[in-house]
């Protein structure tokens, strides 16, 4: 279940905490690692509508990163819908391991630099999560992991 903005507040509230950044959960819908789903991009597309309905609930208190898989074909579309969202414009945070991101693979750096390239066009912070790929690629020998 969701934690809504609200309940966001009263725990930021009790612990003392004036700011916080939220990340949306969208690229979840466009993880490999998980069973597809049906009009993929439009659950990206409505769950950072939520996370920025959200947010503009207290735009003085959270402010918030949009995702998406950067592998994806929408991931510049998306990219570009969320830095003219007014609480979403701040940044993205890309998840390499769960959008199965290979830095060896020439055309997963191609696209993660054009991804680079138009968040900077477009003055968004990046925020990354470096865990490498979740779905093996090399069998591990025994002892390793």
């Amino acid at each position: 279940m969701p934690i809504s903005a609200g309940d966001l507040i009263e725990l930021l509230d009790a612990a003392g905490i004036r700011r916080a950044l939220v990340l949306s959960v969208a690229y979840m819908y466009g993880s490999p690692n998980r069973p597809p789903v049906e009009n993929e991009y439009e659950k990206v597309r409505a769950e950072n509508d939520w996370t920025s309905q959200q947010l503009a609930r207290f735009p003085d208190r959270l402010r918030g990163f949009c995702r998406f898989n950067p592998l994806k074909e929408y991931a510049l579309a998306e990219l570009t819908r969320c830095a003219s969202d007014p609480q979403l414009h701040f940044g993205i945070k890309l998840h390499f391991g769960n959008s199965d991101v290979d830095l060896h693979n020439p055309q997963h750096v191609d696209l993660l630099r054009q991804v680079f390239r138009a968040a900077n066009e477009h003055r968004m912070a990046i925020v990354v999560h470096m865990r490498s790929s979740v779905t093996p690629t090399v069998a591990m020998k025994p002892g390793f992991s």
